[in-house]
């Protein structure tokens, strides 16, 4: 029973860094806010929207919908992300968005806001969540991730959510240099192929060891399965 207990642990550290063939890891930039317009939302300027939504309603692929911390904390129940565009806030500390944001087209960057109400990413390409606070959501998932691939999940605080980062059916992505504070479950996956966690911060974490993110393989997920972050921080993030 101890040998086949160990072959199992054994097939489960190489799963966890196995190369798939065909696949490549590239560092991947912003879009660049030379391609398009800036929307501008919030202030007093002419022209200006009163709400995100609106925006990014009025926004085309490539744009910049950069909000301000003057009308803040931003009310919107529901924000959908249907336009390549960057959107960006004043401030992280100061621009809150009360709200939940649903991506669901390829080539967006999320970056410099509090998002209290979740953040789910859909079946989408080529996304960059930087530089943001996810915390104290009212769903189940500070930041969702399903059916995608080519995404960045660094530099955010993801903080007091029952789960900080659920990652389902994903490929080809990476999740570094968060902090993880607070949250019930830091993070939970389920098959996701060459997803990369690399030097986060994780509360309760004692010493200096790999930090073990338990989840499942599987089409349906009945495989339970681990992940690994082999080189978290010892302090956090100044995020």
């Amino acid at each position: 029973m101890k040998k086949i207990v160990g072959i199992f642990v054994c097939i489960l550290l190489i799963g966890t860094v196995l190369p798939v063939s065909g696949i490549e890891m590239v560092e991947r930039t912003p879009i660049s806010t030379s391609l398009g317009d800036t929307l501008y939302v919030g202030g007093s300027g002419p022209g200006n929207y009163s709400t995100i939504q609106e925006a990014i309603d009025n926004a085309s692929d490539g744009d910049t919908v950069f909000v301000y911390d003057d009308s803040s904390p931003y009310n919107e129940t529901f924000i959908a992300v249907d336009k390549s565009i960057n959107l960006i806030g004043e401030d992280r500390e100061t621009t809150i968005i009360e709200g939940h944001i649903r991506v669901s087209t390829n080539w967006v960057n999320i970056s410099e806001f509090t998002i209290q109400r979740g953040l789910h990413i859909f079946s989408c390409n080529n996304i960059n969540i930087t530089g943001n606070r996810i915390t104290d959501t009212y769903f189940i998932m500070g930041i969702w991730l399903t059916s995608n691939s080519n995404i960045i999940i660094r530099f955010n605080t993801i903080h007091n959510n029952i789960f900080g980062l659920v990652v389902v059916q994903c490929i080809n992505s990476i999740i570094e240099k968060n902090n993880f504070i607070d949250n019930r479950i830091h993070a939970y996956f389920s098959f996701i192929v060459r997803t990369f966690w690399d030097s986060n911060y994780w509360d309760r974490l004692t010493g200096n060891r790999p930090k073990i993110i338990f989840g499942s393989f599987g089409l349906i997920g009945i495989i339970p399965w681990i992940n690994l972050d082999r080189n978290p921080a010892q302090e956090p993030y100044d995020i």
